[in-house]
């Protein structure tokens, strides 16, 4: 199972969604396998039947899912990080972007710009990136020590 969280927000982010149906037609994953998405203020009609939309998912629920799918792919709110650190999962994480209408700053494209340096996360912001990472992806992966690494990653950037 794949689980995707794409946010509460108020702006679509259609994009995971067509990335995600690509990704079927070409193969890279499987029409038999279950994908569940919170796609919260996103309205999209996929093509592929094994794709289940809930706007919004319960927490306890929506934590289950990850915990149980064998790939998890969020957008880049912190919450949804430290959810998923939570849980010792590694996410792919996909930053909304304002300039495609999915935000109204870009301040998720500066986290990931950060995290992916400092905290060595997969983070998407291509098709090529997203099909690379669902390829590379390793459930398995955790970081002992990722917490802390985080919290004082996040101390450093409200501070400066």
């Amino acid at each position: 199972m794949i689980k995707i969280a794409l946010g509460q927000e108020k702006f679509p982010f259609i994009r995971v969604l067509e990335w995600l149906e690509q990704a079927i037609d070409e193969g890279i994953i499987s029409k038999e396998e279950k994908i569940l998405v919170q796609s919260g203020n996103t309205h999209y009609v996929p093509r592929h039947n094994n794709i289940t939309l809930t706007p919004f998912v319960p927490y306890q629920q929506q934590m289950e899912e990850f915990k149980n799918s064998r790939i998890s792919i969020i957008h880049a709110g912190i919450g949804n990080v430290l959810d998923l650190v939570d849980l010792s999962r590694v996410p792919i994480v996909i930053p909304r972007d304002p300039m495609r209408g999915e935000h109204s700053d870009g301040h998720q494209i500066d986290f990931c710009k950060t995290a992916e340096k400092e905290l060595k996360i997969p983070i998407v912001y291509t098709y090529k990136d997203f099909t690379e990472a669902i390829k590379n992806y390793n459930p398995g992966r955790i970081f002992p020590s990722f917490r802390r690494k985080l919290v004082d990653f996040l101390i450093t950037i409200v501070e400066n």
